[in-house]
């Protein structure tokens, strides 16, 4: 592999993408299974109210998506990981101020 700064800034930007994204949607299947969040009403901006004695303090998102098996529904899973799709969506194409005139 050819050892430029180029390739590697590529290849940084794309592992920080699927970090965000793994992030994302673990988070979600997170609230999802431990804090018994409806999927329909997910939030990923807010905390869940869980109680001290939860699993949901145990496990970071990443964590529960990559290494440990949860079982959920596809059709559950579907509609998590639009919903975490959809926020990174918003994160990406958000509206930036700028003092440039159009």
């Amino acid at each position: 592999m050819n050892k430029s700064q180029v390739y590697l800034n590529k290849m940084l930007a794309m592992l920080m993408l699927a970090y965000a994204i793994t992030l994302f949607v673990g988070e979600a299947i997170r609230d999802v299974q431990y804090a018994q969040v409806i999927p329909h009403e997910l939030n990923l901006l807010a905390v869940p109210k869980v109680d001290k004695q939860s699993r949901w303090f145990l496990y970071s998102g990443p964590f529960l998506l990559l290494k440990q098996r949860y079982r959920l529904q596809h059709r559950v899973l579907r509609q998590i990981v639009k919903a975490a799709l959809l926020l990174f969506t918003h994160l990406v194409f958000a509206n930036v101020r700028s003092l440039v005139r159009t």
